[in-house]
């Protein structure tokens, strides 16, 4: 088996249909649904959808709601395909996928090949840039790939749009968190940190949906809390790996949306979260200072003026003119 097509699902079944429509038919490739526990309605038509495919599907269900994470893992424990690819039930491959595989079937030289992605509305099929960022990433390398290949590595940061060598995840144990959201962010980091070779297809392989409800459209402060706590062992595992302060900027953003919204006790218990992990209080007062002082004078003057950290008011009022007024001044060459 070549391609193990790895989809976790949960009441979308009409969605999933269209998802597994947009395969390819081959003998080579596996499709394995993994269902997070839906509705009992949901379950029915799944089954119905799985057992009346004419291509391999195997469905797999959860015995509990656990995520997204959880269901891939399930997924990835029972596939035997040479290289995994992830697909989320409510997304669709675009027709060129065919040609890809083909292409990369017999590949025995990369770990992982990413490729672009197209973006529609799930409703209109209007087009939108949910993933444009990626592409963006991918034309860097295309472009150098020495220069690109950190970018691509480390801040491609989503499980599809990637050709993943099946062994490299075995013999690494690389696993999803199984978290309600950002359940992708650490394996993301973790494939491209112990991956050997890597490369891009400039192709657009594969198409994301926007769709009110879905996971990613979800926020609340509890789910501000273990994002986080996600991005702050990303912050520790690229100063111990690699020597450099990657991701502080989304971390710090994280804590500032805490503080707009004027949730002071999360905003307190996020901090309390990273010294958990082994940050230093002072540490997290001088980045977050620092990262949102770089970002605008906006966002560093509500931090002084709401702030429940003394500490932290001091330096941002240190920020603005360290940091603030020197980007400012660089970003315009005044």
């Amino acid at each position: 088996m070549k391609f193990s097509i790895i989809i976790p699902h949960f009441n979308v079944p009409d969605l999933l249909e269209r998802a597994i429509c947009s395969i390819p038919n081959r003998q080579d490739t596996e499709i394995i649904v993994v269902d997070d526990s839906s509705s009992e309605e949901s379950k029915l038509k799944l089954r119905t959808i799985c057992k009346g495919s004419s291509k391999l599907v195997k469905l797999l269900e959860q015995p509990k709601n656990m995520g997204g994470g959880a269901a891939r893992n399930a997924g990835m424990e029972v596939a035997i395909g040479d290289f995994f690819v992830f697909l989320d039930a409510d997304d669709f491959f675009n027709e060129c996928i065919n040609d890809m595989m083909n292409e990369y079937a017999n590949d025995e030289q990369h770990d992982v090949i990413f490729f672009k992605a197209s973006s529609v509305d799930n409703v209109t099929l209007e087009p939108t840039e949910r993933l444009n960022y990626l592409n963006v990433q991918i034309d860097h390398w295309l472009a150098n790939p020495q220069k690109g290949e950190i970018e691509l590595r480390y801040s491609f940061g989503v499980p599809v749009c990637k050709f993943i060598r099946r062994s490299v995840i075995v013999e690494n144990n690389l696993r999803f968190d199984e978290t309600r959201i950002h359940n992708d962010t650490t394996f993301a980091y973790r494939l491209g940190y112990v991956a050997n070779q890597i490369c891009a297809d400039g192709r657009l392989g594969y198409c994301a949906t926007i769709r009110e409800g879905s996971v990613s459209r979800q926020e609340s402060d509890e789910l501000r809390l273990v994002t986080i706590n996600i991005l702050g062992r990303a912050v520790l595992f690229f100063r111990e790996k690699l020597h450099v302060n990657h991701m502080e900027d989304q971390l710090s953003f994280n804590l500032y949306i805490l503080l707009r919204k004027r949730s002071y006790s999360y905003f307190i218990r996020g901090i309390d979260e990273l010294v958990k992990l082994g940050f230093a209080k002072d540490d997290v007062y001088s980045f977050f200072s620092k990262q949102m002082a770089l970002d605008s004078l906006k966002s560093t003057i509500w931090i002084i003026l709401f702030s429940p950290i003394f500490r932290i008011k001091i330096l941002s009022l240190i920020g603005i003119f360290r940091y603030t007024i020197f980007s400012y001044l660089k970003n315009n060459k005044v």
